[in-house]
């Protein structure tokens, strides 16, 4: 498959999808590597372990990244931990699509680091992702100080 190929089947194929390989990552926590494939790969020398999940990247629009969503079964793996262990600096990473059953196709690399988490049931977890919006914040003219905000300066 080449890279239009890929992008074609992904852009226009309907109900056409490819296994994502994705990156669990917090701090203080063993990585959890995971793809949507009945067989583990292994990628880069880490095992990307089986799983049943739907990735949907993020749309670019303007130059800004926006939303992104993950649903993935937590049943055989140590993700609903993860998530009650995940603190603000926790991400989640995909980095490539399986392509022919062995090769791994490296993505322009998602690293989603805001969003929210539900877990239903405890077999179902839904990560809902959004952009950071730090630079578009508006701040108010005047500068704080220990004049004028004695509490908090």
């Amino acid at each position: 498959m080449t890279e239009r190929d890929i992008y074609d089947a992904l852009d226009k194929g309907g109900s056409f999808s490819l296994p994502y390989l994705v990156q669990f990552i917090a701090p203080g926590y063993e990585t959890i590597y995971l793809v949507n494939n009945n067989e583990d790969v292994v990628y880069l020398g880490k095992t990307y372990k089986a799983a049943a999940f739907k990735y949907t990247p993020p749309k670019v629009r303007g130059g800004v990244v926006q939303g992104g969503s993950l649903d993935v079964s937590v049943a055989d793996n140590s993700l609903s931990a993860w998530a009650d262990l995940a603190t603000h600096t926790m991400s989640v990473n995909a980095v490539g699509i399986l392509k022919n059953g062995t090769d791994v196709e490296p993505l322009s690399f998602y690293r989603h680091q805001y969003g929210s988490v539900t877990i239903n049931n405890g077999y179902q977890m839904q990560m809902s992702f959004t952009n950071d919006d730090r630079l578009s914040m508006t701040f108010p003219p005047v500068v704080f100080d220990n004049e004028n905000n004695p509490g908090n300066a």
